[in-house]
Parts: structure tokens; sequence; C-alpha cells
């Protein structure tokens, strides 16, 4: 998908970028207010290079998903990782010396997650 979205746009094949916009409006508004809210700068261009970041990410996780035959959106595998991540979550917040690092642990978890259902259990 990354490759195809570099193509349009050496091409300079806009188009093909609007009808995508167009057909995936809900996330577009998602991805945009997810930027919004998480750029602290708050400025229009700021929002803009954080949802540009936010569609690169989802296109190359998703080539990757493809090349690589890891399933990365299937509903066994967002199903363990929300169902451990609840667990996980409400042991950090009860652990005061582990908040500081709630980021780290679940960002670790989530990759551990990833690496175990793949070679395990997809």
């Amino acid at each position: 998908m990354i490759l195809e979205a570099i193509s349009h746009a050496l091409s300079l094949d806009f188009g093909w970028f609007i009808g995508l916009a167009m057909d995936n409006l809900l996330w577009v508004a998602i991805f945009y207010a997810t930027a919004n809210i998480l750029d602290e700068s708050k400025s229009f261009l700021g929002t803009i290079w954080l949802f540009l970041f936010f569609v690169y990410d989802l296109f190359t996780e998703l080539s990757f998903a493809q090349a690589s035959g890891w399933v990365l959106l299937g509903a066994g595998f967002l199903a363990l990782l929300y169902t451990s991540r609840t667990a996980l979550s409400i042991w950090i917040e009860s652990t005061p010396s582990l908040k500081r690092h709630m980021l780290k642990i679940l960002s670790l978890h989530w990759l551990g997650v990833y690496i175990i259902y793949n070679i395990f259990m997809a």
C-alpha cells in the first residue's frame, strides 16, 4: 500500500488521494481528530503533519502485514490485545512505581502480543 501511494504521489495523481480520502471519510476524521488532540502546539500545520504521520504509519504497517503475512487488524489479535491490555492497565494504575512508565510498558505489550500472536496463533 505504501509503494502504491508513493507511486501515485510521484506521478502527481492527486485524484487517487482524493478518492482514497472520500472513500474513507470516517478514518480521515478519526485520524485528524486524534492528531488535533495530540498536537500540543494546537497549530493547524502541526495537526496536518501529525495527521500525515498517522496515515504514513498506517500505510507502512498495512504494507508490512501484507508482505509478511502477519495479522495486524484481525479480530482474534485485537480481542487478545485489548483483553490483556485492560488487565495490564489496571495493574499498572494500581502500582505507583509503574505509573510513570505506562506508555513504555503498553508499547512493549503491543509488540509482545503482536509477535506472540503471529508466531504461535495465526
